[in-house]
This record gives structure tokens, sequence and C-alpha cells, in this order.
């Protein structure tokens, strides 16, 4: 899947709040419940992390960080239920933290937007996206 696919793809599936959790993983199927019959009770959420670059103090920073080292990003509790189990970078600038972040939490790094919401196989394995793209400087 190309970067523009998937963008197309989110552009017309409309979620209301609380509707994103509440997704089937294997169907893209939503439930008002939030209880799919593929939903694991229990089980944190897989996140794939889609971003244009991870450098300090950018939203990816501060958001992935949190997933990462904690709310507090201190390593210590409080930490999410939910969890990044594979990151994509667009960009790597001089700054980039995601190499060092993605080996210290132990969080695979794909070539692909693809390759990163399938980890690497041929059918989705995540529950959620993180999408973050940087505008352009002016």
């Amino acid at each position: 899947m190309k970067r523009r696919e998937l963008l197309r793809y989110l552009a017309i599936t409309p979620l209301l709040p609380g509707q994103l959790l509440s997704m089937s993983p294997v169907k893209a199927e939503t439930s008002n419940k939030g209880n799919s019959r593929d939903f694991i009770p229990g089980r944190p959420k897989r996140i794939a992390a889609i971003l244009t670059e991870y450098r300090p103090n950018s939203h990816a920073d501060v958001i992935v960080g949190k997933y990462l080292e904690g709310y507090n990003q201190d390593g210590m509790d409080p930490f999410p239920r939910s969890k990044i189990v594979s990151m994509f970078t667009e960009q790597v600038p001089d700054t980039d933290m995601s190499r060092d972040m993605a080996k210290k939490y132990g969080v695979p790094i794909f070539r692909t937007v693809a390759d990163a919401l399938t980890l690497g196989g041929d059918k989705l394995e995540v529950d959620a996206v993180f999408a973050y793209r940087r505008a352009r400087s002016l």
C-alpha cells in the first residue's frame, strides 16, 4: 500500500469518537458496543506510527515518546495500555530519534507504510495508526 492509497483510504473512512478502538483489525468493521468478534478483552491495542520525522520536541516525539517511555517520558509509570509495534519514518534528519528509540524499545522500523501496517507480512497486523505529517517550513 502506497502512502497516497493509505491517505485516500483514511479520508473516506469517517470514524466517530470511540469507534477507532472498536475497529476489527481483520475486517475493519466497526461496532457501536466497542466489542467486535475479533476483539480480545484485555489485550493492548497495537499501534503503527507513520511519521514524517521523529526529532526532539516534535509532535512525533511528544506523542510516540509517551507510548514508549510512559506519560511523563521518564520510563516510569503510568504507561498507556496501547503499544507502538512498528514505525515508518519518511525522513531521517541529523537530529533523528527514531532509530535510537526503536532500538531501545524493540520497535521495528519498516521501509514502507504497508510493511509497517502489516509488520512485513501480507495482512493488517495493527489495531490503530498514528499518522503525523510535518508541515513544510514557509
